[in-house]
């Protein structure tokens, strides 16, 4: 984040902090409990021990989920998008869908990307660009001149970004219109109508 010249993006560390001080506490008496059951000669005890801080280590991940499943889920900005859409409006995603890949389960749409030929979609397998390169999904991928067409044409458009304002590619754009809906999360949502 201190490389992109972003902030925290929660309000507070303290959670990370919690669950850093539980791992190294669960590790700590986990591993202790096990060295001295192994000590003792009593090895399936050891086992257990070392069975039980895989539980707690399990529990401290799954509550690692909780605190930064607000920030990465794309639930929330795909829960907006389904309220404000209709059927012929289209949806957009700057850069590429690996980090918004539950965007098209949500809203149950195809999502149009922009800039996102690279990723696993555009990978070159034996000098083959596999996928974002494709003539079968073409209207699936725009470039920044079929952007500017489509913000400015009758359709509604959505527009989903991970990337600040002077960051997007639409505040190079001379575009029109640009209402912004909503953060949601790490995402922002900004739509021409």
């Amino acid at each position: 984040l201190r490389d992109q010249g972003l902030a925290l993006p929660f309000p507070s560390p303290r959670p990370f902090g919690l669950l850093m001080q539980g791992l190294g506490l669960s590790l700590l008496v986990g591993w202790g409990i096990a060295t001295l059951f192994w000590m003792r000669r009593w090895p399936r005890s050891a086992f257990v021990a070392l069975l039980g801080t895989a539980g707690v280590i399990a529990g401290l991940i799954v509550q690692l989920y909780h605190v930064v499943e607000p920030h990465h889920s794309a639930k929330a900005i795909s829960q907006a998008i389904t309220v404000e859409a209709s059927s012929t409006d289209l949806i957009i995603h700057e850069g590429s869908l690996e980090y918004s890949a539950a965007l098209p389960f949500y809203t149950g749409r195809r999502i149009v990307v922009v800039n996102g030929e690279k990723g696993e979609l555009g990978e070159k397998v034996e000098g083959w660009l596999v996928g974002a390169r494709g003539t079968e999904v073409q209207d699936w991928y725009v470039d920044m001149r079929k952007l500017a067409s489509l913000w400015k044409g009758p359709e509604r458009v959505f527009f989903v970004t991970q990337r600040p304002w002077e960051r997007s590619v639409l505040a190079t754009l001379p575009l029109t219109n640009v209402h912004e809906v909503g953060q949601y999360g790490s995402r922002w949502l900004y739509s021409n109508r």
